[in-house]
């Protein structure tokens, strides 16, 4: 049990760091020398050097940190309560809810959905050893809060709310440039522009097949979880699932190329690469949910097209993601290979950098997110 114990930690710990950008203040750093041909040695220890049990109930509390939204009685953190009090859109969404962005109190669309998605996967692999500690229910809890939040940006047939929040305005700081608590965001925000002047919609022409699809993504994660605990959420969950994801197919679209003004700053801090590669894990996640061998197909479609981009798993890149879910349900080889080709990278004598202890150096902004990634996907 010791060691799904551990896994399940560290795989939460994935969380902490999942929103953090590539972008934003990438280059303004000098990396590290790489020690990827160095070999380090390391004594396994005889028993646990820490308390994984407090670790574990430590990392969900960051959750709670990141709430928006009317807390209700499952409130946590004394310092922390409602916030987002004019948060509805232009069709009465309720968009109160959900998890807020790294220090900020935006929503972003593709980041948020993985958040969720990722923390969803873990309960999925390793919920037994969090129920050994007695924090699988919280894990699970705090997984809704972020699904139904985005249950709610489904709008319409034809709308989702992929973003939420005004980061800036023009060279003006907007969210970024308010540096109080979300609680009192309403009364101190620069400009008094409030977070419905930020919502861009996702639909035919305004396309994000990447937040379509990992946000499809996490509804089927989501629906696996709570399948024995509340059937009929669950089954709700399969259908939004199959929903967006068929949006998302059928409006072909990045949202790099997105004119709507509301969205030129998540393209710069948050900029998509390609989005065939969450076609192809939405697709594997809605094959995990429904046992549906055409969604096992789409996601071998997609993610041909996506292949060359097996080089890192994070908020833009899933096909680590996709082969290691794939194997797990699967045991087939071609998703052996890719897991395999991926892990490569990150052995010793690998393209990615090290430091001299052997943490896989990833990116001077955030490096502790890839590292996490990389452990959770090698577990």
């Amino acid at each position: 049990m010791k060691g799904l114990y551990v896994s399940a930690v560290s795989s939460l710990l994935v969380q902490l760091f999942a929103v953090t950008p590539m972008s934003g203040v990438n280059g303004q750093e000098k990396d590290p020398p790489n020690h990827a041909a160095s070999t380090v040695s390391y004594n396994l220890p005889s028993s646990a050097k820490y308390d994984y049990a407090e670790v574990l109930h430590k990392s969900l509390l960051f959750y709670h940190a990141q709430r928006s939204g009317k807390l209700g009685p499952n409130r946590r953190l004394a310092w922390r309560g409602d916030s987002c009090f004019i948060c509805s859109g232009p069709n009465g969404e309720d968009l109160s809810g959900g998890y807020y962005e790294a220090a900020n109190t935006m929503k972003w669309g593709l980041p948020l959905a993985f958040t969720v998605t990722q923390l969803a996967w873990n309960v999925y692999a390793f919920g037994d050893a969090m129920a050994s500690v007695n924090e699988l229910n919280e894990a699970k809890e705090g997984v809704k809060w972020g699904v139904d939040y985005l249950v709610n940006c489904i709008s319409s047939p034809e709308n989702f709310v992929g973003q939420f929040g005004v980061s800036a305005v023009g060279k003006t700081d907007i969210d970024f440039g308010y540096f109080g608590p979300p609680e009192e965001y309403e009364m101190w925000v620069p400009q008094g522009i409030m977070h419905p002047a930020g919502l861009s919609y996702i639909n035919s022409t305004n396309p994000s097949s990447e937040i379509l699809g990992e946000t499809a993504a996490t509804m089927a994660a989501a629906s696996v979880i709570f399948k024995d605990s509340d059937p009929d959420y669950s089954a709700k969950l399969v259908d939004h699932a199959k929903d967006l994801y068929n949006r998302a197919t059928t409006y072909l679209g990045s949202y790099q190329q997105s004119t709507d003004p509301n969205m030129k700053t998540v393209k710069e801090w948050y900029p998509s690469s390609i989005y065939t590669d969450e076609l192809a894990w939405g697709a594997a996640w809605l094959y995990v949910a429904t046992k549906d061998e055409s969604y096992r197909d789409l996601a071998d479609t997609w993610g041909r097209n996506a292949s060359e981009h097996n080089d890192e798993y994070s908020w833009d890149e899933k096909m680590p993601g996709v082969y290691a879910l794939l194997y797990s349900e699967t045991k087939n080889d071609t998703y052996k290979t890719g897991v395999e080709s991926f892990m490569a990278n990150f052995f010793p004598g690998g393209s990615v950098k090290q430091t001299a202890k052997g943490l896989i150096y990833g990116d001077s902004w955030g490096s502790l997110s890839y590292a996490s990634n990389i452990g959770f996907i090698m577990m």
